[in-house]
Formats: C-alpha cells, sequence, structure tokens
C-alpha cells in the first residue's frame, strides 16, 4: 500500500522526480511482491509436507516467465547504463 501511494506521489509531481526514481519504486514493488510470493511458496511447502496440498495442472509460457523473472534487474541495468 506504501508503495502504491509512493508511486502516485511520483506520477503526480513528474518535474520532482527522475526516471530512475520511478525505476526504483518500480525494482522495491517487484521484490516486494516476490517476497509475498516465496513466502507464499513455504506456505505451500508446508501443506506438501502434510499431504494437505492439491495439485493443479497449469501451463505457462516460458518467455513470459522469464522475463517476469528478470524484471527486477530492469532498473539496475538503467542505473549502469548497461544495453
Amino acid at each position: 500500500m506504501g508503495l502504491e501511494l509512493l508511486r502516485d506521489s511520483i506520477a503526480s509531481h513528474d518535474h520532482d522526480k527522475s526516471e530512475l526514481d520511478r525505476a526504483v519504486v518500480e525494482e522495491v514493488s517487484v521484490s516486494c511482491d516476490t517476497a509475498v510470493e516465496v513466502l507464499n511458496e513455504l506456505l505451500i511447502f508446508e501443506k506438501l509436507e502434510s499431504s494437505t496440498l492439491m495439485l493443479k495442472l497449469k501451463q505457462y509460457a516460458p518467455h513470459a516467465y522469464i522475463m517476469e523473472i528478470l524484471k527486477p534487474f530492469h532498473a539496475q541495468v538503467r542505473y549502469d547504463r548497461v544495453n
């Protein structure tokens, strides 16, 4: 919720914030989402150990999955000006 407010604040004050600030906020947001996913995975692991997990088959597009994994590094690449 705090990141959403910060993102909105940066968007409403474009002249005060640089593109790097926006990228850093986005990187932090993606990292927080990743942390929540890891915690959820740990809960799933606990269910797996206790044999209470119901598995569902789901197809994933590998390219989209890889792009999602690389998202947290985009801001760092822009910061370091790596092409």
